[in-house]
């Protein structure tokens, strides 16, 4: 690929969050949705690639009871550069 199509998105990023979480121990909640300094851990995640002009999606593949959480916790904002997957 030449410099001249570096502004192509080039490239999607798929974020697994549809596990259990039967390794994180001691904790009531989800790890997508244990905050850091007051958000989520998804969130700062897909946080890093929505507007990276080489990445075409984000796709957030999460269980399907999970999904209500998922997009209670963003903003309107955010969910307009998100896609959701059904997975676990």
């Amino acid at each position: 690929m030449t410099s001249e199509h570096s502004d192509e998105r080039q490239f999607a990023v798929i974020v697994p969050a549809a596990g259990a979480s039967s390794r994180f121990v001691g904790l009531e909640t989800k790890k997508p949705f244990v905050e850091l300094a007051g958000i989520p851990i998804w969130i700062r995640t897909v946080s890093h690639f929505i507007h990276r002009t080489d990445v075409s999606e984000v796709v957030v593949v999460a269980a399907e009871s999970d999904l209500p959480v998922f997009h209670s916790s963003a903003t309107a904002d955010l969910l307009e550069h998100l896609s959701f997957a059904r997975g676990g």
